[in-house]
């Protein structure tokens, strides 16, 4: 949506007297720090619709998470760089992985 159709709709709302609501989400790293898995699971296992099911499933796939530290590199998974000062959040990964 276009910043101008977005303003024209919330102009026209508030002008009929209707409420309005923007909400703006960044999930840029969002799900850097959490089993992929469970995100999954959870959210087929819910009431909520499958477009969104599938939008979330379609983000999780296919990403990738290194992790640099002095001693050791891996990584997990195709796209992401975690900074190591995140090492304690990331048990899960397999560390000694080159």
């Amino acid at each position: 949506m276009t910043i101008t159709k977005l303003l024209d709709t919330i102009h026209k709302g508030k002008a009929s007297g209707d409420h309005v609501l923007v909400l703006s989400i960044d999930i840029k790293g969002a799900f850097d720090n959490i089993q992929h898995s469970a995100i999954s699971s959870y959210l087929n296992n819910s009431k909520c619709q499958a477009n969104i099911v599938n939008i979330f499933n379609n983000l999780l796939q296919n990403r990738k998470v290194i992790l640099n530290t002095c001693e050791v590199t891996s990584d997990q998974g195709p796209k992401t760089r975690l900074p190591s000062r995140l090492l304690q959040w990331t048990r899960p990964l397999e560390f000694g992985r080159k």
